[in-house]
């Protein structure tokens, strides 16, 4: 009988401008599951809640600091072969002028038609549209 592996579980925030656009992680550099562009987020660290661990991600990706973000929602998703549970959270921000990119290539802000075209794992394709459907 084969024991079953524990998921991975992260933690992903979706920042948004007030004018609906999506500001989105240049992943070149750093892909894992092919993927070019992503939500910001990370691995959720033992002894953490999912909304700490995204506020730990935003500080260390973005130097971002902010209340609590909205809760979106945890979904399950295979990411190449292996399970992985994600806590979704969403945060509204004016611009990036305050941000510094500490991972990633670049960050930019694209609306929501364009996220379509992007090159996302299709879990952030599915909670994107979620959140344009929420908001």
């Amino acid at each position: 009988m084969q024991a079953e592996t524990k998921p991975d579980v992260q933690a992903a925030l979706v920042v948004l401008h007030k004018e609906g656009r999506v500001l989105m992680q240049g992943r070149a550099n750093i892909s894992k599951w092919g993927e070019e562009w992503a939500v910001f987020g990370g691995g959720i660290e033992e002894g953490e809640t999912p909304e700490q661990a995204i506020t730990r991600e935003m500080q260390e990706e973005l130097e971002l600091d902010f209340p609590s973000p909205k809760v979106l929602g945890s979904f399950c998703a295979d990411h190449s072969g292996k399970n992985t549970k994600v806590h979704y959270f969403a945060l509204e921000i004016e611009g990036t002028e305050n941000l510094v990119l500490h991972e990633g290539s670049e960050m930019r802000f694209f609306s929501f038609e364009e996220t379509k075209n992007l090159k996302l794992h299709p879990a952030h394709h599915k909670v994107i549209e979620l959140v344009q459907k929420v908001l």
